[in-house]
């Protein structure tokens, strides 16, 4: 089995095989809280630095972030244009969280079939669910069912 080297950046490790040995052991003593963020689009992203920024000498996390997708960063990577200048500056604010050294990605994970609620609640101090939907929605808007429009 492929052994992740936790030391390289950026941290992204793919497949539940891969993610299953990593999961911390159950509260052992430390000195930083163990987060799992589920979903590593915008959402799970803006999680993630939240937590980096509340950071200090008494208040440390390690976040590890889970993504049913092979890549992360949902809509903003496959819903708008790559090069739109938002996009690009949300990219780079994303490549810096997910640059801290406390911070690891594991994708094709999935809540429910690879992993577990109570597993994770048992792995971990806090689990954050920062899902989108996976199917759209209608909006009860004039037009929305003419030819063409998806």
């Amino acid at each position: 089995m492929h052994t992740p080297n936790t030391e390289a950046r950026p941290s992204i490790y793919y497949t539940y095989e891969v993610f299953k040995p990593w999961l911390p052991s159950a509260h052992p003593a430390q000195d930083r809280q163990k987060v799992v963020i589920v979903g590593a689009g915008p959402a799970g992203y803006f999680a993630a630095q939240a937590l980096q920024n509340l950071q200090s000498e008494e208040l440390q996390f390690s976040i590890d972030m889970i993504e049913r997708l092979p890549t992360p960063w949902g809509l903003v990577r496959s819903g708008v244009a790559p090069d739109h200048p938002k996009i690009k500056s949300v990219s780079k604010v994303f490549e810096k969280i997910a640059a801290h050294p406390k911070f690891r990605l594991f994708g094709n994970v999935e809540l429910g079939r690879d992993v577990s609620l109570d597993e994770l609640k048992s792995k971990y101090d806090a689990v954050v669910i920062a899902t989108g939907s996976s199917i759209g929605k209608k909006l009860g808007i004039p037009g929305e069912d003419l030819p063409g429009t998806i």
